[in-house]
């Protein structure tokens, strides 16, 4: 009988102990969700006022951050002062501002400061935290400060340049000057044929003034009359003369022609060189005179006519080879064209 009350009290303490412990641990597990809950509620409002600045402000005290009332209404924006311009001197190190509770600034002991440090020790972003002031120095800690450099202009190329188109009397010249290079490279091997004499600097000579060729209609030339002018009958051509000259003599004639819209140097004459320095002696500018060349294009001689003689003339240019030469009328020759 003993042992059976024994056995049935033995099974009683056990049965308690059993209760016990699981009451203990349901207690346990019980605190520790109320921890959590509680610790999870001051974390929450923590960050909401951490969240709308209540609980900035900073350490130095020359200048402190103002802090917010969360009660009362916020104050009008006020757009911040412009910096002032960057000086040489290197820029002193920025305060540093310290996030911390509101309650601890207003020195109240309520119950948010324990959980505040609590929460500070188990997360981080409950710690207090450095903020820098909005404006630095243009200067850095270990640098030079930053200059704003100058503005340079870009550099565009030149524009290219056209060159004019030539002139009709620029084509002119620049086809007897053509021409006369070639007929000079003939000269250097044979003088004589282009009117040099030994000793003469032919690398000094040049282009006279050009001397424009005429010519005579056929319907003028069979309607003309005695004593008619000659000059009124005269037709400009697309020829032109040009003497070349050194020093002062004409060495020989260089004509050029227009052929369409180019300039076209023809063959030197020596013979007309002859024969416009022999016109040019008799008649010369010097007394008002101005010989003018003709051509017909049924032959290949150059005629004459000095339009200031009192007497009208027309004359072919190899009659001043003669000894004595005259001037014929110009009904001679223009019948002698027909």
């Amino acid at each position: 009988m003993i042992q059976a009350i024994k056995t049935y009290l033995q099974d009683k303490i056990d049965e308690s102990d059993a209760d016990f412990t699981k009451k203990l641990y349901l207690g346990g597990a019980i605190l520790v969700i109320g921890l959590v809950m509680f610790f999870y509620y001051q974390h929450v409002v923590y960050r909401t006022y951490h969240k709308h600045g209540a609980y900035v402000t900073q350490a130095a005290p020359a200048s402190p951050v103002p802090v917010p009332d969360p009660v009362a209404a916020p104050a009008p924006y006020t757009p911040p002062t412009p910096p002032a311009a960057p000086q040489v001197e290197p820029a002193a190190a920025a305060p540093a501002v310290t996030a911390v509770s509101s309650n601890a600034l207003a020195g109240n002991d309520t119950p948010g400061n324990l959980g505040g440090s609590m929460m500070s020790a188990l997360s981080p972003s409950a710690r207090p935290e450095t903020i820098t002031p909005g404006f630095q120095s243009v200067k850095t800690l270990d640098g030079p400060a930053a200059v704003p450099t100058a503005r340079r202009p870009l550099k565009t190329p030149a524009p290219a340049r056209h060159e004019a188109p030539l002139t009709e009397e620029q084509k002119l010249v620049k086809a007897a000057q053509d021409g006369l290079e070639r007929a000079m490279d003939l000269a250097v091997k044979n003088p004589d044929a282009f009117g040099f004499a030994a000793g003469d600097k032919i690398d000094m000579v040049k282009l006279g003034d050009p001397v424009r060729v005429y010519s005579i209609a056929d319907a003028d030339r069979d309607s003309y009359r005695d004593a008619q002018s000659l000059k009124s009958i005269l037709s400009p051509t697309k020829e032109w003369i040009f003497p070349v000259m050194l020093d002062g003599h004409i060495c020989f004639i260089l004509p050029v022609r227009c052929t369409g819209t180019e300039y076209v140097a023809g063959h030197y004459s020596r013979a007309l060189a002859m024969v416009y320095e022999k016109i040019l002696e008799r008649w010369p500018a010097s007394e008002g005179y101005h010989p003018q060349f003709v051509v017909t294009p049924n032959r290949t001689a150059y005629y004459f006519t000095v339009p200031e003689l009192p007497d009208q003339n027309l004359t072919d240019t190899s009659a001043m080879f003669q000894y004595n030469p005259t001037l014929s009328p110009p009904s001679v020759i223009l019948a002698s064209w027909r």
